[in-house]
This record gives structure tokens, C-alpha cells and sequence, in this order.
């Protein structure tokens, strides 16, 4: 992935995360940016769209509470991060790419 292509997925990333998190009442200013610490912590600085693509339903569970105690909130759930996982991962195929 070049560095181009590395730009363009974590913003895609960033927008898919605060989209799917939207509907939650308590998240009312959220940026692209509050989304990383958490997807670093859980999936590694360099996570790729391989690891988007892989992820697990533990990983998914981990990466929901992440959030939860980022942005300090339980009312984040599953299906708001596998929206998320589910949306950058229709932006970027692993089929497409070679990382």
C-alpha cells in the first residue's frame, strides 16, 4: 500500500467509524481522528484493510468496548462497529490491493 493509498484508507476509516456511530445520541461531535486511538489499540498502528477484512467477532467485541471507554459511553454496541468494519471493507477489497 503506498503511502496515497494509506491516506485514503484511514480516511475511509474515520468517516465509516463516525458514520455508523451517528444514531448514538451521546456521540454528538465526533471526528475521523477520535476514531483511531481506538482501532490502534485494539488492531495495531498499522492495521490494514487485511485486518478489517479478517476480524473476528472477539476482535469486534474488543474493539466495541475500546470505543465504549473512549468516548466514555456504554451505549455503543456491536452492530455500530461491524457497520463500520463492514463499510471500509466494501471501500477496499482485499482483492485490490497488495499489502
Amino acid at each position: 500500500m503506498t503511502d496515497g493509498d494509506r491516506l485514503l484508507f484511514l480516511t475511509t476509516v474515520g468517516r465509516e467509524f463516525c458514520e455508523s456511530f451517528t444514531d448514538i445520541p451521546e456521540i454528538d461531535d465526533i471526528s475521523s481522528q477520535d476514531c483511531y486511538d481506538p482501532l490502534v489499540k485494539i488492531l495495531g498502528k498499522d492495521f490494514s484493510p487485511r485486518e478489517l477484512h479478517e476480524i473476528d467477532d472477539a476482535a469486534l467485541l474488543r474493539l466495541r468496548d475500546e470505543f465504549r471507554h473512549w468516548f466514555e459511553i456504554s451505549s455503543i454496541e456491536a452492530h455500530h462497529v461491524e457497520q463500520a468494519v463492514e463499510r471500509v471493507c466494501a471501500h477496499w477489497p482485499i482483492t485490490d490491493l497488495a499489502d
